[in-house]
Formats: structure tokens, C-alpha cells, sequence
């Protein structure tokens, strides 16, 4: 499977690691939302502007990205129940790109179809 992700990457390293990267496992919308919305719970002083704007900022974010995710299983007629693992996917895929990524820059043969070559890196 990594040899697909490596191609969709066109053979650069920082492209697959840069998306594997992209925050908590591709989480990296949900990343900025979390440290949005969990910093304006951390401050606690709901009098602050910026407080309550980091807050409401935070849970907006949240409610965009669960709307998008929503919609997109609703158009790809996948059960909501399933987006519920979305996480879970979504740090799987990845940990598969940081692995396609540093497998590409040290070289490692691809094995697929009983052959077996090495990718070389853009």
C-alpha cells in the first residue's frame, strides 16, 4: 500500500512526510481547533475578549469541520456512524505516509506483483 502513497506524492519525501505530518495524524484542522478552543478553556476568564474570541473561534472550527465530514459521508453514502472512527483512519493513513516517506528517502525496495525495485526519490 505504500507504494500507492508514494506515487501520489510524486516520489518527493517532504510531500508524504509533510502530509503525514500535518497534525495528529492528518488531523491538522482539528490540531488548530483543539489549541483554539482548548486554549480559551484554559485561560478560564470568559470576561477577556480574546478569551471568549479563542473560544468561539475553537468551536466554530469544530462545527465546520464535523458539517464537512458529514457532508462528505453523506454524499459518499457512508453510515454517520462511520465517522466516527474517522480519527482513527485518518492517523493510520497517516503513519502510513511518514512510513512511505522514510522508507523512499533510505532507498527501501518496493515489493509489489512478486518484483521488487527501489523508487527514487524527487
Amino acid at each position: 500500500m505504500k507504494r500507492i502513497y508514494i506515487e501520489a506524492a510524486n516520489r518527493r519525501v517532504k510531500a508524504a512526510a509533510g502530509v503525514g505530518d500535518a497534525g495528529n495524524g492528518g488531523w491538522g484542522g482539528p490540531a488548530a481547533v483543539r489549541a483554539g478552543g482548548g486554549g480559551g478553556a484554559l485561560m478560564l476568564d470568559l470576561h477577556e475578549p480574546l478569551v471568549m474570541a479563542t473560544l468561539a473561534c475553537g468551536v466554530l472550527g469544530l462545527a465546520v469541520l464535523l458539517f464537512a465530514l458529514a457532508w462528505a459521508y453523506r454524499i459518499s453514502r457512508v453510515p454517520m456512524v462511520w465517522a466516527l472512527l474517522y480519527p482513527i483512519g485518518a492517523w493510520q493513513v497517516a503513519s502510513i505516509l511518514r512510513a512511505a516517506a522514510k522508507d523512499l528517502e533510505n532507498g527501501v525496495p518496493v515489493r509489489w506483483g512478486g518484483r521488487e525495485y527501489v523508487r527514487e526519490a524527487r
